[in-house]
């Protein structure tokens, strides 16, 4: 068997066949447990031995030229070359002839590979001197003619195609496609630690969670469930034959069926309808450059715990200490942890009344409980509060300024202090030692910057 050190793939299509999902991904792109038929493609390409891939690219090249800027990690150099989309590869052939070689290997970067059971792919065809050959071969790659034509699998051809191919590589049933992360038990696949095997064994179906992905452990999870890097499902969600696109955060108490979610955005496969939800509290996107802020089981536990142990003498200094005219707890509109300062989920903070700042936050407890809150963590922030650095929603119920009530910080201070003390990659109990750290450095920091004056 003839060994190609080179390879050519078109990946210009308009992705029309996958509406609304164009608008924000390319085919080659769309993630598929955790990595995309592009990637596939590298992957084959790799264990092949090719040395240089060329790849046609259309509307969507910035973003795959941004995702994959170097063929480097699979030992190939990769060069990009342009088409004003859906081409004929015979044509955008023939005008590169001088960057492109003679004998190469030549795919569809914009489907998902066809594996044959002999190791090869049904959808690779290999071009060489036979000119005549070499034209039939990519005339077959014409985007075209293969969506008219003969109906073969995972064309993606549509979004109910889309979905059907990711319970495929999460079920092993494409063995050129293997998920991002490791397989747990069968067709369970992890690419964080936030989702344990212990997690993983309960449940039955088929799921896949990736990178920076948070599943609060109450969510309901059935049938084939695709959760993607950097999203967060919130308690009580059920998730039934869904795919969780990238960036996304599902609210509380929210069912997702047979569905796909793309930020706000929500598509019912079963009728075919796509909707933009408004309220951010049942679906938004995540701001990708923001980490997620998650409050630990440990923490909510140790705020469940102060509220017992307190209540007994705070309630009456709460109802005895109430300033006159104002009612014993009040509620302001505030951001919640859950969702990110540009699409920011409202929190109604409760406070008490009394001229005790101490016992005015004690309420808020009931937030760190519920997750809205961090224990430790940076000020927080009304909902039209513009901030002074765009980082991480990281609010706690106790602040820098808390624990060191003598030292002026500004508000950059404040903020990266705040987000030091919320490190969600400590245990709480390091965040509890930082804490108290934080009651001296600052001072130490002070004394300093007086002398050097």
């Amino acid at each position: 068997m003839k060994m190609y050190k080179s390879a050519i793939l078109f990946a210009d299509r308009k992705g029309e066949e996958l509406a609304p999902l164009n608008e924000q991904y390319s085919p080659a792109l769309l993630p598929i447990a955790g990595k995309s038929p592009l990637e596939f493609w590298f992957e084959y390409l790799c264990e092949q031995k090719v040395e240089e891939v060329f790849i046609f690219v259309g509307a969507h090249s910035t973003a795959i030229k941004a995702q994959f800027p170097s063929g480097e990690h699979w030992g190939f150099k990769l060069s990009y070359l342009l088409s004003k989309g859906e081409e004929l590869p015979q044509s955008l052939v023939e005008r590169n002839a001088s960057q492109l070689p003679s004998d190469y290997l030549a795919a569809r970067a914009d489907v998902v590979p066809q594996p044959r059971n002999d190791g090869s792919l049904s959808n690779c065809f290999s071009c060489d001197d036979d000119q005549e050959m070499s034209v039939s071969t990519l005339q077959s790659l014409a985007w075209g003619e293969m969506k008219n034509g003969p109906q073969t699998p995972q064309l993606l051809l549509n979004l109910q195609e889309y979905a059907d191919i990711t319970a495929q590589v999460l079920a092993s049933k494409l063995w050129c496609c293997t998920p991002r992360g490791l397989m747990l038990d069968d067709h369970k696949w992890t690419a964080t630690p936030e989702f344990s095997a212990e997690r993983i064994e309960a449940v039955d179906d088929a799921i896949y969670v990736g990178r920076e992905s948070i599943v609060d452990r109450s969510v309901s999870i059935k049938g084939c469930v695709s959760i993607e890097a950097n999203c967060f499902v919130d308690r009580g969600a059920n998730l039934n034959n869904a795919i969780i696109l990238p960036g996304s955060y599902i609210g509380q108490n929210v069912s997702v069926d047979n569905s796909i979610v793309a930020g706000s955005l929500l598509i019912d496969l079963k009728h075919g309808l796509a909707q933009q939800i408004s309220d951010p509290a049942l679906l938004s996107p995540i701001d990708m450059n923001a980490a997620l802020t998650r409050t630990e089981n440990s923490e909510r536990f140790a705020a469940a715990m102060l509220m017992l142990l307190s209540a007994w003498f705070v309630l009456p200094l709460a109802l005895l200490g109430r300033r006159k005219g104002s009612p014993t707890l009040s509620r302001r509109t505030h951001r919640s942890n859950r969702g990110s300062r540009n699409y920011a989920i409202e929190l109604e903070l409760l406070s008490f009344n009394t001229r005790w700042t101490g016992i005015n936050r004690w309420p808020q407890l009931v937030h760190v409980i519920d997750g809205d809150l961090k224990l430790f963590g940076t000020p927080i922030e009304a909902v039209d509060q513009a901030p002074e650095q765009d980082l991480a929603l990281a609010q706690g119920v106790l602040t820098p300024a808390d624990l060191h009530p003598n030292y002026a910080f500004d508000d950059i201070e404040m903020q990266l202090w705040g987000l030091e003390l919320a490190n969600t990659k400590r245990s709480f109990l390091a965040n509890t030692l930082k804490g108290i750290s934080a009651m001296t450095l600052p001072k130490l920091g002070r004394k300093k910057t007086a002398l050097e004056s």
